[in-house]
């Protein structure tokens, strides 16, 4: 699950708790906090008519139209009048709670609650629904292990056995420590080549940048910065190839 996901999920169960006990001083940091995690969102899947992304707009759109988030904003001690456009009229809002919750109707073209949403009762409306429906699954949910070694990013033990043998038969790695070899200039290019040519190889699943950096120092003990992962020169042809894994 993308952490961006997660934390939206999280925010707005715990949402649905304070707006229950309607606890302004946490409703106030889903407001305040909501909207950036709402445009990376968006930002990140711009091109995806996900369902998650359906849902997510469905619900925003309840929250932001719900009268009891406007009650509970309007107990903010009471400031100078703001003026504020919604829907291309100018109001004098007082709340800057409030004054946030007109913005974002505003950007995001949340219309005034109609009474078909509002007349279906709690259970039934977006916010329940997403909050049963997700509350499940973050309760069943199982992060991807970390893999931070060659033998964790192996798809076996056959194919860890074969490259860790690899790796030494060509004299890369020693053969009591596993530490590399080649630590003179350009043999951090010639490290990341080989973790990157694994998954073509059939011995990885595709590996991440920082994820490189990590197998790398833990498998190899060998030190070097992800920008270098980005942008590794390549390695001199007269080096040896990684096979083909075989059963």
């Amino acid at each position: 699950m993308n952490a961006t996901i997660k934390r939206i999920i999280v925010s707005i169960i715990q949402l649905d708790t304070d707006i229950k006990a309607g606890d302004l001083e946490r409703v106030a940091k889903f407001i305040n906090k909501f909207k950036s995690l709402y445009e990376n969102l968006l930002d990140r899947y711009k091109y995806t008519e996900s369902e998650f992304i359906k849902e997510i707009k469905e619900v925003i759109d309840y929250i932001f139209t719900e009268s009891e988030i406007i009650d509970i904003a309007s107990k903010e001690y009471v400031q100078k009048g703001e003026l504020v456009k919604m829907n291309g009229l100018t109001l004098e809002v007082f709340y800057p709670l409030v004054k946030k919750i007109y913005e974002i109707r505003d950007k995001y073209n949340i219309n005034q609650p109609s009474t078909m949403v509002f007349k279906q009762g709690y259970e039934d409306s977006p916010l329940a629904v997403f909050v049963a429906k997700y509350q499940s699954i973050l309760l069943n949910y199982k992060p991807k292990p970390v893999i931070d070694t060659l033998e964790k990013a192996c798809k076996g033990s056959a194919e860890y056995k074969s490259i860790k043998g690899w790796f030494i038969k060509n004299h890369l790695c020693d053969p009591v420590t596993f530490n590399w070899l080649k630590t003179k200039k350009g043999g951090k290019s010639i490290l990341i080549n080989y973790l990157k040519d694994l998954h073509d190889k059939e011995y990885t699943e595709k590996l991440k940048q920082a994820e490189i950096v990590i197998i790398a120092k833990n498998s190899f003990n060998f030190d070097m910065e992800i920008g270098i992962v980005k942008r590794p020169k390549g390695n001199d042809p007269r080096l040896p190839e990684i096979p083909h894994f075989k059963n």
